[in-house]
């Protein structure tokens, strides 16, 4: 498969930092947990029970991402204190 890449988007991708990338997957994560909390609780107050399973199966996709938040919460904090340089 030959893929063509213009030179406008290899330089804007060749251009941009890790730092870049990392706050924007950040980002990703942080409106996915809370789209994902929201559709969970609006399931919760539809069906009025929680063996309802969609609303297990969301719980198993949440669980990482919240992990995943407390993860972008403590690199933010140690950048802010400037505790790794």
């Amino acid at each position: 498969m030959i893929a063509t890449v213009t030179k406008m988007t290899a330089d804007t991708i060749l251009s941009s930092t890790f730092e870049m990338f990392a706050t924007s997957l950040d980002l990703i994560t942080i409106v996915l947990l809370c789209v994902l909390l929201a559709e969970k609780e609006l399931m919760r107050a539809y069906h009025r029970h929680d063996s309802f399973r969609p609303v297990r199966v969301l719980d198993m996709t949440i669980v990482p991402l919240l992990l995943t938040f407390g993860l972008i919460v403590i690199k933010n904090l140690v950048n802010f204190l400037g505790l790794l340089k």
